[in-house]
């Protein structure tokens, strides 16, 4: 990049990308390649509850020197190398349609401005396109023509007769679509991704992607189990798509769940790697290890009120219990949680945190992952995730989508129906009640 005002402008955009995280909404990350700030990958993560369910989505962002007056140019790289069309505006050759970017004709009012950032760009995409009906974005077919009419952009005469078309049918190809889109999300913007991560093909956002994965896996399951009965049919082709820039196949969720159980069990092997290298490592006294021992000192001298914890013996600094006492006057004062945290030497990776002590709560996994937002480089501060950790039990359930990774609490914490609520309560005060008895 030979303009250095782009320049700049490229690197404030993705340290207010960073800074500003709108974490109602599923993550998206950004980093330049090579510290060469005219290109750019992204990650953008599939909002909830749609078709796109948590699926990592690459995007190649590459700026011109005109940039901020210019827009950059932005391909999505997450397409099973050209084969798969995840959306009306994203094509299996890349091409993004956004009006913004000038890929899109659309209102007069929709053009790029200086003003936009790399952070309005990938929200835009992630809201406007990502959406739960995504069928709805070819235009002629948007959300107002059911019960009136949907016709082909190609089309010129809106008022002929043959291009009525039924209602139901257009709902029915509606939820064929979102079928078919979540099985390519699951096959290959979740199981390819962190296959392609676990191999060590691809080396940008490698830490969040495995953390993310943990924390959603029985989601994910979960999805492929409901959609089971569609496997062995052939994928419905759409009136809008077109040899060369459609997704084809069959249905086959029970692949993309067997592929889900081995990516956990291949993650589930690389703690234990953590665990048992962390032996090596205290032994040898390496310099993270003895910042460990440092960060568990600190711990007993400043403390945190209602955790304690530190590594599981003198021979491993790598590994850490903490309990966490039930915070009072919450549904958990009754209880005794305990955590696991198993810790790598490399600085780059997340932690791997997991509740031992059963939880019924919004944003703890089945299996004991807990979300809680982590800002770049905290993930490494021992003080940080402790604090985080009891927040989780002190402060209400986070009510966004994006944050539950227990859907069965989450509908029933978040119910319309008071009754549902009680239960929520009661059945996770059980559990904290139970705690005390193991």
């Amino acid at each position: 990049m030979a303009n250095l005002s782009a320049n700049i402008r490229v690197s404030k955009d993705l340290k207010e990308l960073h800074a500003n995280p709108n974490v109602d909404n599923p993550p998206i990350l950004a980093a330049a390649v090579e510290e060469k700030l005219d290109h750019v990958i992204a990650l953008i993560m599939g909002p909830s509850e749609t078709p796109y369910h948590f699926g990592f989505y690459y995007f190649d962002l590459r700026f011109p020197p005109a940039y901020p007056n210019e827009p950059p140019k932005v391909k999505i790289t997450t397409t099973d190398y050209g084969r798969t069309r995840f959306n009306p505006n994203l094509y299996a050759d890349g091409k993004v349609c956004l009006s913004i970017l000038g890929t899109w004709r659309g209102e007069a009012t929709e053009v790029w401005r200086s003003s936009y950032s790399v952070g309005y760009v990938l929200n835009a995409v992630q809201s406007l396109i990502m959406n739960s009906s995504p069928y709805h974005n070819e235009p002629g077919y948007e959300a107002d023509t059911i019960g009136n009419k949907a016709t082909s952009s190609t089309e010129e005469d809106d008022d002929d007769e043959e291009n009525k078309r039924d209602p139901e049918v257009i709902k029915k190809e509606v939820q064929a679509y979102n079928n078919k889109i979540l099985h390519e999300n699951l096959r290959v913007a979740v199981c390819d991704v962190v296959e392609n991560v676990l191999a060590g093909k691809t080396e940008f956002f490698r830490p969040f992607i495995k953390r993310e994965f943990l924390l959603r896996y029985e989601t994910y399951c979960h999805l492929c189990q409901k959609h089971l009965h569609l496997d062995g049919q052939q994928f419905p082709t759409m009136p809008f798509e077109y040899a060369g820039n459609i997704a084809e196949g069959k249905y086959d969720f029970q692949s993309s769940l067997n592929r889900l159980h081995a990516l956990r069990a291949k993650l589930d092997e690389e703690t234990e790697s953590w665990r048992q290298k962390g032996k090596e490592l205290t032994a040898r006294r390496s310099y993270i290890s003895s910042t460990l021992k440092d960060e568990h000192a600190k711990l007993n001298t400043e403390g945190i009120e209602g955790v304690s914890g530190g590594p599981v013996s003198q021979d491993n600094a790598f590994v850490w219990n903490v309990t966490i006492f039930g915070p009072e006057s919450t549904i958990y004062e009754e209880g005794i949680f305990n955590i696991e945290i198993v810790f790598s030497e490399d600085q780059n990776e997340i932690p791997r945190i997991r509740f031992t002590t059963p939880m019924f709560h919004p944003n703890i996994s089945v299996s004991g992952h807990p979300w809680f937002n982590i800002p770049p480089g905290k993930h490494d501060s021992v003080e940080f995730l402790l604090t985080a950790l009891k927040k989780l039990l002190t402060n209400e359930p986070n009510p966004s989508p994006a944050t539950w990774v227990n859907l069965e609490a989450a509908e029933m914490a978040f119910s319309r129906d008071q009754d549902n609520r009680k239960q929520w309560k009661k059945k996770a005060r059980a559990l904290a009640r139970r705690s005390m008895e193991e």
